[in-house]
């Protein structure tokens, strides 16, 4: 991801106020051949991840794989994948019988994240842009 994208984005994040979320609801995505279990965030206002996320589309239009899929964005958090609903149900009940109580925390920023070279194709962090 080039710096000018970086900029482009601080400027759309720039434009919404930060806000606080909370993990603590477990769901899945049940998919042909497999299932994920998932956190869906709570924020501290309404449609404030809905906001964040159609501020950062509406600055960078042609990247928008949150929304071709299904038409619309789900805010979540991803736990595991699964082989099957019931896989993933069970391991929910597992870490819900563990204690699991939720989580919660401040989102302040975002953070850009860009495959490395060379290192398996895996996600680093690039740059940070302040809400």
């Amino acid at each position: 991801m080039p710096q000018s994208a970086a900029v482009v984005l601080a400027s759309a994040a720039a434009s919404v106020e930060p806000f606080d979320v909370l993990l603590r609801d477990f769901r899945v995505f049940v998919h042909k051949k497999s299932a994920t279990l998932w956190l869906h965030p709570e924020p501290s206002r309404s449609e404030a991840l809905q906001k964040l996320q159609a501020a950062l589309q509406d600055a960078m239009p042609l990247c928008d794989a949150q929304r071709s899929s299904h038409g619309t964005f789900t805010p979540h958090v991803t736990v595991g994948h699964f082989e099957s609903e019931e896989a993933a149900l069970s391991a929910r009940d597992q870490i819900i019988a563990s204690g699991w109580q939720g989580v919660g925390f401040p989102v302040s920023e975002v953070v850009l994240m860009a495959r490395s070279e060379g290192g398996g194709g895996q996600f680093e962090p690039r740059w940070r842009v302040r809400l």
